[in-house]
This record gives C-alpha cells, structure tokens and sequence, in this order.
C-alpha cells in the first residue's frame, strides 16, 4: 500500500494509509455506522427511483500465505490451473449487495461484509438485502434482486419470498426439479406438488450410478408444459454477431426441500432463456439457462424485463474484477482482521468515488489503445476502468490547500531495544458443505 504514496494527489506520509485504515473503525459496531454514513453520502449521487436494481454475489478475497489472520477458510479459486492442484485457496468471502445502473453497465457495492466462519453465504445474502428492503428510502420502491445459482436454493428462496417490497430472480441450477403447485383436497394433509419437470432442454432418459447398480430415470423437459408467456429477443454483440433470443415464462411453480426449509408456500415463476445464432440456428450455449422469480410482486415484470435483469448482472463481475485488479481488494496485507474489513469499506467508497466522477472525467486512454472507437460525448457516463484512468487528471484540476496536511509533532517511535511479541498464528477453518456449524473452541473469537 506504500505505493499509494507515490501519487501527486497524496501529500502525507506513507505512514497516514495504515493509520487511516486502522482508525476508520475498530469494532463492528463502528464499522456498521460508519458504512451507514457512507451510504447515506452515496445516496446523492445514485437517486432513488420507482424501481431500483440490486444485484448479490460473494467475491472471494484470499491470504494463502498470512496465518496471523483468524478464520482463513478455504475457498474455490478457478485460476488455480497447475496440474494436480485443487481449485482451492485460503482466504475470506465477502457477500456483496451491488447497487446496479442497467442503463450505463454500473453496479457499484453498497453493502458489503466478510461472511465468518459460522456464517452462511446465503442466509447473509438474504439478511442484507432483506435490511436494505426494510429502510424508509427504499420501502416504497419495486427492489430488484438478481442473483446467480448459489442463491437459487431453499433457505435463500424461503429468506426473500415474504418481504412485500422485494422481487428476486435467481438462476437454478441445470437438471433441477420443479413442480406444478396445486391446491387439492384430500384425506390427509392437502396436496399442494403437482406434476413434476426438470429444468433440461428436452426430455429423456437419464443414467444414475448408485451403490445397488445404475438406475434409469425418465425427466420430463419443463417444455413439455405448455408456456403461459412467449417472447423472441433479437441481439447483436460488439462483434457484430446476430442472435435470437427465445424466451418462455411458466407461471405457478414450487420446489422442495429436504434440508428442513419448507417451500410449500412460496409460489413463483419459471423463466426459460434460450440463445440461438440468428444466421444458423445453432445454440451459443451448451444449455438453456433457468431463473426463478420469486415474490409478491413478480407478475409486473414481463418476461423481457427478467431477461434483461439477469442479463445485466454479469456488471457485477466486472465490478469485481477492478476491485481485485485496479483498487487493490485483494493486494492490501495485514495481520489483523479488523484492518482487513476496514480496508474493504475504503474500496466501496473508492467505487463510489469513481462513480461520481464518471461524467465529468475526460477521455485519457492512449492513442495505441483507443482501436478506434467511438468517443463519448462529454457528460455522458463513461465505464468504471476508463473513469480511473481520468480521475487523476481531474483531481489535479482542484485546488489543492485544503487537501494538504497540517503540521505536527514527529511521534516518538520504538524505543531502542524495545521488543514487539510474536503474532499469534491460527489454523484453517474447515467449513463443510452440507453443515455450517463450526466447533466452538474454533469459532470462538480470541
């Protein structure tokens, strides 16, 4: 981090970054307010509307080599590519609520937090958006909240489905279940799981390898029902290639559970999305993708606006991306947790930053990177990565007295001779898939 010091924009000591981070706050509870005073500064720059987009992910931040920091967990890494490794890194996960502007490609943080080790992904997924649904700003609006097949399970579905406010579009994982919902009477409890579909592209035969032998299942493609919706979508990419998008929406749809998270009464619609060449006919991907709509008020979006939500939640991996590479997420290192989460708000308020600026920056891009493109007129909003590479130019323009240090006192500094004691070092958490519990002598914070 010392090498933010180089800029001509900073005028401190080297020495100011680590006390910045370390004095932003120094329990959760200071950090809690000190994000809801941020988001309330945000607030002026991104306006509440009738609809609002929200977009939810975690972003993996690792520290293979820091064994100070406490309740490291292994976590899936997809760039680990040497032969005979394990897509596996230590590190932390951090459940991020995006605030996304569909119209420019935006989708900057506005809630974030690292998830502990007794924690589960999606339940802190859900509790986030679920408080943000609950603020007065925000209690009036239609909330959008797109997410991908991580959330589409039961204990995140069942989380969401009752808050009146709040529609949630989450992709289902390829081959899953899904029934009819009905409502029959009958001798016993009443029958509310109708006639049941898998969520592949046609209906066949498939071989499963059990422990007794091989057994042969037939599923039923959900399009063999017939749809309640139907739309065709056509597209071109930035190289110029022609798609047809053909969509279907089949409303009146449930799921089960076997995990103790009931879904008998959660109700929503099934959203299939089908990319074709428009040229050939030939499919762009392997497999359909499949979103559930889930909430009160899912019947007022049409089956294009779904596409196009979850569409634009790929912003949020770009998002990502320039947090890790450009804003240096995952390069700030630390012994103490707390600085690290601390760190991880002062990235939020960077995005932000560069958020505001996105209109009023100019075109700084070289000449032997610019291809030929088209340039922007000025005041439109530019991209997050075209927005760092101007800000500097633009902060430079401003007058620079009241961003200057006051004088001071040197501070005393080490004694000589003075000894500092080792760090304590702390083992891996191991958090299984199938149970979040984590034995108390491993939970328990020192």
């Amino acid at each position: 981090m010392t090498a933010l010091s180089e800029s001509p924009l900073f005028a401190h000591q080297y020495s100011s970054i680590t006390a910045a981070i370390s004095g932003l706050a120094q329990n959760d509870w200071e950090r809690r307010h000190a994000q809801h005073v941020l988001q309330q500064f945000w607030q002026k720059y991104f306006k509440v509307g009738r609809v609002i987009h929200w977009q939810t992910d975690v972003v993996n931040v690792f520290r293979e080599y820091a064994p100070c920091l406490r309740e490291r967990q292994y976590r899936h890494k997809a760039n680990n590519v040497i032969s005979g490794n394990k897509a596996l890194g230590l590190g932390y996960p951090l459940s991020e609520v995006n605030w996304a502007d569909p119209a420019s490609g935006w989708s900057v943080p506005f809630a974030m937090r690292r998830i502990g080790a007794c924690e589960d992904e999606a339940l802190t997924g859900a509790e986030q958006i679920k408080a943000l649904c609950e603020r007065a700003e925000f209690a009036e609006a239609l909330n959008i909240n797109v997410c991908d097949c991580g959330y589409g399970t039961a204990k995140y579905l069942v989380a969401v489905a009752r808050v009146g406010n709040l529609v949630t579009i989450a992709r289902l994982r390829h081959g899953h279940k899904v029934y009819e919902a009905v409502c029959r009477r009958t001798q016993g409890a009443p029958q509310v799981y109708g006639a049941k579909y898998y969520l592949v592209e046609e209906s066949g035969t498939r071989i499963y390898q059990t422990k007794m032998g091989d057994r042969a299942v037939w599923q039923s493609s959900i399009y063999e029902r017939e749809a309640d919706e139907k739309a065709v979508i056509e597209r071109e990419t930035r190289k110029g290639r022609r798609l047809r998008i053909e969509l279907k929406r089949w409303g009146g749809m449930k799921l089960r559970n076997r995990d103790g998270h009931s879904l008998k009464e959660v109700e929503f619609d099934m959203v299939g999305i089908r990319v074709l060449d428009r040229r050939t006919g030939a499919r762009v991907f392997k497999h359909d993708q499949f979103v559930a709509v889930v909430g009160a008020r899912r019947a007022e979006l049409s089956v294009e606006e779904v596409a196009e939500e979850y569409r634009h939640r790929f912003d949020l991996e770009v998002t990502n991306r320039l947090m890790k590479q450009q804003l240096f997420l995952q390069s700030y290192q630390t012994p103490a947790v707390e600085h690290l989460d601390n760190w991880t708000l002062m990235v939020q308020t960077a995005l932000w930053l560069l958020w505001a600026a996105s209109k009023e920056v100019g075109n700084e891009c070289p000449k032997w990177q610019r291809y030929g493109a088209t340039q922007k007129a000025a005041g439109e909003r530019r991209t997050a990565a075209a927005t760092r590479k101007g800000l500097e130019k633009l902060l430079l323009s401003f007058e620079r007295k009241d961003f200057e240090p006051k004088k001071c006192q040197k501070g005393r500094g080490r004694s000589k001779g003075e000894k500092q004691e080792p760090r304590k070092r702390y083992e891996v958490v191991r958090k299984w898939h199938s149970e979040v519990e984590i034995s108390k002598n491993v939970c328990q914070r020192e």
